[in-house]
């Protein structure tokens, strides 16, 4: 986006500059499972979201998201870095739960240093089927693993810069994406290998 977001030399997405909201998501952006390869109603999948370096020394937030629903109005998961958290700068995963209290959402935060150059990456994977997910940072699993997850699809990925956003914020994103994880326990058709291969 114009004045707020380039990629460096070493590949990263360097999001700095621009005051204020963006918002971009993806394309075609709404769908069914006939007309586009996004919307999926199952399976287990990997939001994905690896931090080459960051500064969140003032206001403002960052989104990733995997959302359902025909305009991808219902968040499923979805990763925030925030510059202003309870504790200062983070990075918080935001997972949709029947039984949570916070409005339907299960919050867990991994805490930043105001800057830092140290990489680190995170993950939420979820589960469609089994109505699983887990928020795991570095390898570590943390918080409750979310046993309720509440969706019914996905069928778009948004990313946004929120509105109290500074522009000498700066966040260096060396990869986000959303992955299938390929069942590597089942075998339907008795062949001896698993339905992945």
């Amino acid at each position: 986006f114009s004045n707020g977001a380039s990629t460096d030399e070493n590949g990263n997405l360097v999001v700095t500059g621009k005051t204020g909201a963006v918002y971009r998501k993806s394309s075609p952006a709404y769908g069914s499972a006939t007309s586009t390869v996004l919307a999926q109603t199952t399976g287990k999948y990997r939001l994905t979201l690896d931090i080459s370096s960051w500064n969140m020394s003032a206001a403002g937030s960052i989104l990733f998201d995997a959302a359902g629903g025909p305009t991808g109005g219902t968040r499923v998961a979805a990763f925030k870095i925030d510059g202003a958290g309870p504790n200062g700068p983070r990075v918080q995963a935001i997972i949709k739960s029947t039984s949570s209290a916070s409005g339907g959402y299960q919050y867990v935060a991994f805490e930043l240093t105001e800057s830092g150059s140290t990489p680190f990456s995170a993950y939420i994977e979820f589960d469609l089927d089994n109505d699983t997910a887990e928020f795991v940072v570095d390898g570590s699993v943390r918080g409750s693993a979310v046993t309720d997850l509440d969706s019914a699809d996905l069928t778009m990925l948004k990313f946004s810069q929120d509105s109290n956003f500074v522009g000498t914020n700066e966040v260096k994103i060396a990869s986000m994406g959303l992955y299938s994880v390929p069942d590597t326990t089942t075998d339907t058709d008795g062949d001896g290998v698993t339905d992945s291969v």
